[in-house]
């Protein structure tokens, strides 16, 4: 298991019509520590996109816990496991400045080089099952369709 916590900030343009931090916002939050802890084990986003390396999420799931405003200093904690199938699994908690869970998100991905699957040998992790609580929530998982490589317009009226 690899473990890095990051800290971001929230800013006006992330609120909601109710003005709470949206939920692509934490999602963006979370992407931003996945890329981190890759960057760290020597694959940078420029590499990744040189050498056409892709995270393809195949499932996730995610539950909102408590509403933060702007300005308020966070902490994205991120768990990188692989599980028996070689995916790498991402366990994620935001974390207010209370060090209270703001929200938590679990993805499960793989990845692929040059649309090929790639072998994970290289982040050196081993086969780990992930902590009792969440593996409860693996079925929960909703499973994400792959890309159809079509991008259509929505027609407005």
């Amino acid at each position: 298991m690899i473990e890095r916590i990051i800290q971001v900030e929230p800013r006006a343009s992330d609120l909601d019509t109710q003005r709470h931090v949206t939920s692509r916002t934490y999602e963006a939050f979370a992407w931003q520590a996945r890329f981190s802890i890759l960057d760290e084990a020597g694959f940078s986003l420029q590499r990744l996109i040189d050498e056409k390396v892709q995270l393809v999420p195949l499932s996730g799931y995610v539950k909102f816990l408590k509403e933060q405003q702007p300005g308020a200093m966070l902490d994205v904690k991120t768990c990188l496991y692989k599980n028996e199938k070689n995916h790498l699994v991402w366990q994620q908690q935001v974390l207010n400045e209370k060090s209270e869970v703001a929200c938590h998100i679990l993805t499960e991905t793989i990845v692929k080089k040059k649309a090929k699957k790639f072998d994970l040998s290289l982040f050196g992790l081993p086969s780990e099952k992930l902590n009792r609580k969440d593996e409860t929530l693996l079925p929960l998982f909703t499973k994400i369709k792959p890309f159809s490589g079509k991008c259509r317009r929505v027609k407005g009226n």
